[in-house]
């Protein structure tokens, strides 16, 4: 009787919750607004110390050009996930190289995985993302010389960002999907807390003869 009932149990549940729990998805970052201001360095990069990612996986990200080196029409830029290691250096776990424009540019199709303790960063080639300062400040915002890179950093490079700023807020936004609980596990948790209800009644009748 125990199996029977446990086992109906877990296709109960089971189709309840079908194949693998829905997925939360976040925003983290600053809203992708014009704020007038930009960095006057090129071939450099940013990290946000102020912000941080949850565990799961980078699938877009929307970012505010605001001037693009010799007025052209289309600049470099790429967002990166960093892991800091201390010292003032952090890995690079995943990058998205783009081509952008001015003004609002939004990017689909992204897949790198972030963990909690992970940062955004950016490298900010020839198109300078829009900024404003005092304004609730995401910082302190770490960067690395001007023309630090000949090009965007790769995934496993490792760099250095010492200087800082915390009073800068960049229009740069990333959107993850958080990591779901599998459907094996919520079946687990169920099955296990149907076996302990059962044992309890069963214990509970066998107090009673």
């Amino acid at each position: 009787m125990l199996k029977k009932t446990t086992l109906a149990l877990v296709f109960s549940i089971g189709a309840v919750f079908g194949g693998v729990a829905s997925a939360t998805t976040v925003t983290v970052g600053n809203a992708p607004i014009n704020r007038a201001l930009a960095d006057g360095f090129t071939n450099f990069a940013l990290g946000f110390t102020g912000i941080s990612f949850i565990r799961g996986t980078l699938t877009g990200w929307d970012v505010f050009i605001e001037s693009i080196t010799g007025n052209a029409a289309t600049g470099t830029m790429a967002l990166m996930v960093l892991a800091d290691l201390g010292g003032g250096n952090y890995q690079v776990q995943g990058v998205d190289a783009r081509t952008v424009g001015l003004g609002l540019n939004s990017f689909t199709g992204t897949s790198i995985s972030t963990l909690a303790t992970d940062i955004l960063g950016v490298f900010i080639g020839s198109a300078a993302v829009s900024y404003d300062v005092n304004n609730q400040p995401s910082g302190p915002d770490l960067y690395t010389n001007n023309g630090a890179f000949s090009f965007a950093p790769v995934t496993g490079d490792t760099i250095t960002l010492t200087a800082g700023s915390t009073d800068r807020t960049y229009s740069l936004q990333a959107t993850v999907a958080a990591v779901p609980l599998p459907a094996g596990g919520l079946l687990l948790i169920g099955a296990l807390g149907g076996l302990a209800a059962l044992r309890r009644r069963k214990m509970a009748s066998a107090a009673l003869v």
